[in-house]
């Protein structure tokens, strides 16, 4: 009924192109070409076609072809020409994420059928694509052929081997009757890629984030994808070169922003400044020579009004000191807006006591507003606004996750700014670095002069449960894109992928990270702002002082007069 050799092929193919919207060259391979590297030519995906039978070595030559990585990238088409035994590919192992299409000749026609295995555990999955026979083609088409994501929506209650460890809030970890559950921004949408592919994960806790060791095997979270002890690590981390090596990466999760986290000063710490800063020093001159050149005004006109109307009989310089120390101490207390009981003089004298009243009020109204804002607003003068300056501050700490590619960025770094902070700023003992934010964030609110470097999206979420108060310095150490691990060449990668695509696509991933990353915190709003005693010791301490100064002065006039 049907031709052999390329005829049959043609058939075959003629009827797939009528119902796929698969585009592909066709490449007919004979046995002794299926190894070769270049198995698909470069091209993108491209048909092999491939007719069983059972005297040649056919079967052993795809057994092999099977376990190697360039497996899955060409559409395989294997014609039979008796009915489908599964027990004839039974040693090759067809991953779910390859289209492998099946054509059997049957008396009446030609049947396709792709098939496929969730594990190498599980038995082979046939799905029936269509059936048909020339000239009418074809006769019963069961679903679309050449959408492998969309179609193999059902992983069929596949459970998955997963590690992760505990690391809020990207990751939370809890138990309830001896099993893990994943929450966080990980586990929640974890939970939805398992209900819509239908499959399920054992979660095993490992300890540490995991480096490299000299031999080239990754410790921690990392070593079990890599080992294939596990088939993904559910925790998001920064996609690496070296990580590429011995695992896969799924599309990005998250791109985080990596800022360095210092504590906020106490708000009562006394600051003596406050008392001279409302004005610069060149006011404050300004201000003592216009007392000075006033003062002497009303002395000159004084003394010349004196003139005028008496005699002299003492020295003038000695009046003019004695009057000229008597105007300065008046136009100190006018400037104070304090009472006067001295006569001002004539009206000439009294209009310039006029013009230093007005003075000395708008320069203390301004010193008061200034001196009020100053003490009510609390203003923070960073110590350092980028790792440049931490460097440069001899007084800082600088801490991370210990163990994490970040730490390791620095203590294997071999010049530079990174290598000099590491030696002067960081601790060389692993073991005394943090586990998780949540060690990170106990360290910095509990230990003076202590940096923290981590990414802004993992801290923000968390400074509702601190009991104290953080600020980032502006300089952004780095910015990073995230992803979930996978063991290397992992059928399920593309799935999950998929998936992932569609969950941002209709907007739960948005969602899900505004519930389990929020960015915005919840400023407390103070309708007053009080003044302590603390804010005003500068200020007391002044008043004091000064009290003392005039008391010690008037001893010494006292004891002048009386010699």
């Amino acid at each position: 009924m049907y031709g052999s050799g390329k005829s049959l092929k043609r058939e075959v193919v003629q009827a797939i192109k009528k119902v796929s919207d698969l585009t592909f060259p066709i490449w007919y391979r004979p046995e002794n070409e299926l190894l070769e590297n270049n198995l698909y030519f470069g091209c993108e995906r491209p048909l092999n076609i491939i007719e069983l039978k059972e005297e040649t070595d056919t079967i052993n030559i795809l057994k092999q072809v099977s376990k190697t990585k360039r497996f899955c990238s060409p559409v395989w088409l294997l014609i039979l020409r008796k009915r489908l035994d599964l027990s004839y590919l039974s040693d090759i192992n067809i991953p779910v994420n390859c289209l492998v299409l099946i054509s059997t000749v049957m008396p009446k026609g030609m049947e396709l059928s792709e098939v496929y295995r969730l594990s190498e555990e599980h038995n082979f999955k046939v799905n029936r694509v269509f059936s048909w026979s020339p000239p009418n083609w074809v006769h019963d088409l069961h679903q679309p052929l050449g959408r492998t994501l969309e179609s193999r929506r059902d992983l069929e209650s596949l459970r998955l081997r997963g590690v992760s460890i505990h690391n809020p809030p990207s990751v939370t970890l809890d138990w309830f009757n001896g099993n893990v559950s994943v929450g966080g921004f990980v586990g929640e949408v974890w939970e939805i890629l398992e209900e819509s592919l239908k499959f399920s994960t054992d979660i095993t806790i490992v300890d540490g984030f995991g480096f490299c060791s000299s031999n080239g095997t990754w410790l921690g979270q990392n070593g079990p994808a890599q080992t294939r002890e596990a088939d993904v690590v559910l925790m998001i981390l920064k996609m690496t070169t070296s990580r590429m090596t011995c695992v896969d990466f799924t599309t990005s999760w998250l791109k985080v922003s990596f800022k360095i986290f210092i504590r906020k000063p106490e708000s009562g710490a006394m600051n003596w400044s406050r008392i001279f800063s409302p004005f610069e020093p060149r006011l404050w001159g300004l201000i003592l020579f216009t007392v000075l050149l006033t003062g002497l005004t009303l002395e000159m006109l004084n003394q010349w009004n004196f003139l005028r109307t008496h005699d002299m009989r003492e020295k003038l310089t000695t009046r003019l000191l004695r009057c000229f120390r008597e105007i300065l101490v008046a136009l100190a207390v006018i400037i104070c807006q304090q009472a006067n009981e001295r006569s001002s003089g004539p009206v000439k004298s009294r209009f310039v006591f006029f013009l230093s009243h007005i003075t000395g009020m708008v320069v203390l109204a301004a010193y008061s507003a200034k001196v009020v804002s100053l003490i009510t607003i609390r203003l923070f003068q960073m110590p350092f606004t980028s790792l440049q300056g931490l460097y440069e501050n001899e007084d800082y700490e600088l801490g991370m996750i210990g163990g994490t590619d970040l730490h390791r960025m620095f203590y294997t770094a071999e010049a530079g700014l990174l290598k000099s902070v590491y030696d002067h700023h960081m601790e060389h003992d692993m073991s005394k670095y943090s586990k998780n934010i949540n060690d990170g964030l106990e360290v910095l609110c509990g230990k003076e002069n202590y940096a923290f470097l981590e990414a802004t999206e993992f801290i923000l979420p968390l400074t509702q449960q601190m009991n104290c108060s953080i600020i980032s310095i502006p300089e952004v150490f780095a910015k990073n894109s995230f992803g979930l691990l996978f063991k290397k060449n992992s059928p399920y990668r593309q799935f999950i992928n998929y998936k992932f695509l569609l969950l941002q696509e209709w907007g739960l991933l948005s969602r899900i990270k505004m519930k389990t990353l929020p960015l915005t915190l919840e400023i407390p709003h103070e309708e007053w702002s009080a003044v302590g005693l603390w804010e005003m010791a500068p200020i007391l301490y002044f008043y004091m002082f000064g009290v003392l100064a005039s008391m010690t002065i008037m001893g010494l006039e006292c004891s002048l007069n009386r010699a």
